[in-house]
């Protein structure tokens, strides 16, 4: 190799490369320029599945770690007298009901205007953004034709705008199970 650039995309070629016959694992693969922690919305990750080898002690550690944030675990098995693999669902040992990263985020009080308009879609996304485990507070809304934008504060000075139809926000109203008994 000549240079950094042709290593790094002979790199991405060989840990991009998967044989045909994986393809129906639908696996997605993540090449970062950095090593060590990355950050990432923690929603992404749906399930883990467990190599063959990997030591139970591995997976419990995985397990308790990841705690509360709905993750399905399988663990590959070899199919006897057999050279294929097969998965096989495997229990959480740390099931737990609370959420992970949950907490109701403040509204400021440039936002409290927007709460008190005769749109109860408006409060409703409110309610739905404050509940997002990267909102630290509401500042603003924004209703349009067939949506409500809620811009809120990650980490001051962040600001991020989620956007929902008003078909999302009933269905992800009626989601929220912490709401005083009086769903509005």
């Amino acid at each position: 190799m000549d240079n950094v650039e042709d290593l790094t995309s002979f790199m991405k070629k060989i840990l991009g490369y998967k044989s045909k016959r994986w393809e129906y694992e639908n696996e997605t693969r993540i090449i970062c320029p950095q090593f060590g922690k990355i950050e990432y919305d923690y929603r992404a990750v749906k399930s883990i599945y467990f190599g063959f080898k990997m030591q139970k002690e591995e997976e419990n550690k995985i397990m308790e770690k990841l705690q509360g944030r709905g993750i399905n675990y399988y663990k590959i098995k070899l199919k006897k007298n057999s050279y294929k693999f097969y998965s096989e669902p495997v229990e959480d040992l740390y099931p737990t009901d609370k959420k992970y990263l949950y907490s109701i985020a403040e509204v400021m009080p440039c936002a409290m205007k927007d709460i008190n308009t005769k749109n109860p879609y408006i409060q409703k996304a409110i309610e739905i953004v404050r509940r997002e485990p990267y909102c630290n507070s509401i500042i603003n809304t924004k209703e349009n034709t067939n949506s409500i934008e809620v811009y809120y504060f990650k980490e001051h000075p962040t600001t991020l705008k989620q956007e929902y139809t008003y078909k999302e926000i009933d269905k992800l109203y009626n989601n929220i199970t912490d709401l005083d008994s009086e769903k509005t």
